[in-house]
């Protein structure tokens, strides 16, 4: 089942998405494609961890909704990206999920 959820994710960062985010931050798409395959395994492990108690889930939920990252913006990857200023928008509303997954470990 995880690499099913992998698979997908990683699917999400094909194509445009990837040529996007690769100019984005300067690589190349196969630079960053490796960058990207890496980096998701511990976004996921970090969301499982941060969600292993029904308490920890609800404050990550909190978090989740609080900074709309529930909304149709972020749906798709590539929408996402391709949006007006959209790497950098989701750098700065993913930053407090990212922050709240690392504040634990």
């Amino acid at each position: 089942m995880t690499s099913n959820l992998m698979t997908e994710l990683m699917n999400d960062f094909r194509g445009d998405s990837l040529s996007s985010i690769a100019s984005a931050v300067g690589q190349n798409p196969a630079t960053t494609q490796s960058a990207i395959a890496a980096a998701l395994p511990a976004l996921i492990g970090g969301l499982a961890y941060k969600a292993s108690t029904a308490d920890q889930a609800s404050n990550l939920l909190e978090v989740i909704t609080r900074n709309k990252l529930d909304s149709d913006t972020f749906a798709s990857p590539s929408s996402a990206v391709k949006a007006p200023g959209g790497l950098n928008s989701l750098m700065n509303v993913g930053r407090p999920l990212l922050d709240s997954i690392g504040s634990d470990h």
